[in-house]
C-alpha cells in the first residue's frame, strides 16, 4: 500500500504537540508555558474526578498553549462530559477520588446543570476565542489548516486534515465512555464507530490505546504484565494505516512506536512503562522529509522512529499519558512534526 498523493504533491510541515492524562494538574515539570507548535491535542483525561475547577484547571493550561488551533477530546474520568453516564447518577466501583462526596445529594437538575456548565467551557464562545476545538462524539472530522509560516510553502493555499476522534474505551470498573471490550467498535459492517478505510484518515484520536501498541499493565499478584488495549482498534489501525495515532490512559504504556505495517517492524522510543529515561522538556520525534534516517531494517542500529513516514505502509503511534502510573505528572509531552499536501488555492 503506498501514499495516494503522485511524488509531485507539494507539502507542508506541521508541528503538533501531544499530551493525554494530565488530570488537571498544570504542574508539568519544566514545561511551563507549553512549546509553541502549529497543532495542539488532548487525548483525554483532562481531569481526574470531572470536578467544574478540575475542568477549569486543564482549560486554562491549554488556553495558554500558543497553538493556534487545539484538539481535544475527553477520557474514562470525565464524567460530566459523559452526559448519559452523569445524568444516569452513576459513579467508577471501587475506586473513591472524592467521587462520592462529589455527586452525594445530587438530583437530576443538578447534574444536569453540571452537564450544562462543562460544555460551555469546551465547546462555547471562550473555548473558540482560544482556538479550542472539542471533538464531541465519534467520528472523522476534516480542518482546513492554512499552510503555516515555518513551512517552506507558506503562503501558498492550506492543508485539509482528517482527523477521526473517539473518547471511548473498553468497559473498567465502572467508567465514562466506555463499551464491552468484546465489542467490535471500528470495523464495518457492524462497529458503531467503524473508522474510514485508508486514505482517509490523517490522524487518529483515541483516548485509549489499540491492543498490543504501548499498552502494557502490571496486573495481577504475580506481577505479569497484561495487554490492556482494545482489539477492534488494533484491527482499525492496521486498516486505516494512519500516518499518526496518539492516546494515552495506559500510564505506564507512556512512549512512541512506528510501524512497519508491511514488514511487521517495530521501533520504539521511551520505557513504555511510563518511566523518564531522562528529565526533558519536551521529546519530539520528526517524520516529516526534513526528519532522521528512517527505521532502515529495524534492527539495533538500523533506524529510529524518525524520518520521512512512507503513508500508508508506516504509522506512528504515540502514548502522550503526562502522568505515570503513580499519577504523578513526569512524562515529558511529545511535539512531532508531519507532512500534510497542500490543497492549492484556485
Amino acid at each position: 500500500m503506498t501514499s495516494p498523493y503522485p511524488p509531485s504533491t507539494k507539502t507542508a510541515t506541521l508541528s503538533i504537540l501531544l499530551l493525554s492524562d494530565t488530570h488537571s494538574t498544570t504542574l508539568l515539570p519544566k514545561t511551563f508555558p507549553l512549546p509553541p507548535t502549529d497543532i495542539l491535542i488532548h487525548a483525554g483525561d483532562l481531569t481526574t474526578t470531572s470536578t467544574f475547577n478540575e475542568h477549569l484547571s486543564t482549560f486554562s493550561l491549554l488556553a495558554s498553549s500558543p497553538a493556534p488551533l487545539k484538539l481535544v477530546i475527553p477520557g474514562n474520568h470525565d464524567l460530566t462530559l459523559d452526559a448519559d453516564y452523569w445524568l444516569s447518577g452513576k459513579k467508577p466501583a471501587g475506586y473513591d477520588f472524592g467521587l462520592g462526596e462529589a455527586n452525594k445529594g445530587k438530583g437530576a437538575e443538578e447534574r444536569k446543570r453540571d452537564v450544562e456548565k462543562v460544555r460551555e467551557l469546551w465547546m462555547g464562545k471562550k473555548a473558540r476565542e482560544k482556538g479550542i476545538m472539542f471533538l464531541e462524539g465519534e467520528g472523522l472530522h476534516v480542518i482546513p489548516i492554512p499552510v503555516p509560516d515555518g513551512s517552506k510553502e507558506r503562503g501558498k493555499g492550506e492543508v485539509h486534515l482528517k482527523v477521526w476522534a473517539s473518547p471511548f474505551t473498553p468497559a473498567f470498573c465502572g467508567w465514562a465512555f466506555a463499551y464491552p471490550r468484546t465489542e467490535d467498535r471500528f470495523n464495518a459492517p457492524h462497529g458503531k464507530a467503524p473508522i474510514p478505510d485508508f486514505p482517509g484518515v490523517d490522524i487518529v484520536v483515541t483516548h485509549g490505546p489499540p491492543k498490543g501498541v504501548l499498552d502494557l499493565v502490571v496486573g495481577g499478584p504475580t506481577g505479569d504484565t497484561v495487554e490492556a488495549g482494545c482489539e477492534s482498534l488494533a484491527r482499525a489501525t492496521e486498516r486505516v494505516r494512519p500516518r499518526l495515532h496518539v492516546f494515552g490512559h495506559i500510564h505506564e504504556g507512556y512512549g512512541v512506536l512506528r510501524m512497519d505495517w508491511g514488514r511487521g517492524v517495530r521501533v520504539r522510543k521511551g520505557t513504555g512503562r511510563g518511566e523518564q529515561e531522562e528529565e526533558v522538556e519536551v521529546r519530539r520525534i520528526d517524520i516529516s522529509e526534513g526528519g532522521g534516517k528512517g527505521m532502515g531494517d529495524g534492527k539495533e542500529g538500523g533506524g529510529g522512529v524518525d524520518g520521512p513516514l512512507r503513508w500508508g505502509e508506516e504509522t506512528l503511534f504515540v502514548n502522550a499519558a503526562i502522568m505515570n502510573v503513580d499519577y504523578e505528572p513526569l512524562n515529558a509531552p511529545w511535539v512531532v512534526k508531519l507532512d500534510l499536501p497542500i490543497v492549492d488555492e484556485e
